[in-house]
């Protein structure tokens, strides 16, 4: 959901207008950068949403674990280690509103298993 549609934005800019070069100005900012943040990390489900945002926020952990332990594999068969996906993930969370490469994510992802391959770093991309 987005800010608008949860109510939290006026929908005063319009990314339409954005995207063609308008003049954008933007109403009073409401939210606190903290509220912000807590809002962007609940995601989009609108249940998390109607509850508290540390019960929506430990519901998003609970989800990304049940994907890195169990349901990777029923994607193409590959057994994945959950700990070098946690590792990738947070390397991919890290690194989401820059321009970090690929290797700069394997590099990241290193533990005590070792170096993530190319190959396992771009299939990890595609699941």
């Amino acid at each position: 959901m987005s800010l608008f549609e949860l109510g939290r934005s006026t929908g005063g800019v319009s990314l339409r207008d954005v995207l063609h070069g308008g003049a954008v100005r933007s109403p009073k900012v409401e939210l606190s950068a903290a509220r912000l943040a807590g809002l962007v990390c609940a995601g989009g489900w609108p249940e998390h949403h109607r509850s508290p945002e540390e019960q929506a926020l430990s519901a998003c952990r609970d989800y990304l674990e049940n994907i890195r332990r169990s349901d990777l594999r029923g994607v193409d068969g590959v057994r994945r280690d959950p700990d070098r996906i946690r590792r990738f993930l947070r390397s991919l969370a890290r690194n989401v509103a820059t321009c970090a490469s690929l290797a700069t994510i394997r590099r990241d992802v290193v533990g005590p298993d070792g170096a993530m391959t190319n190959r396992t770093a771009r299939d990890s991309l595609l699941i």
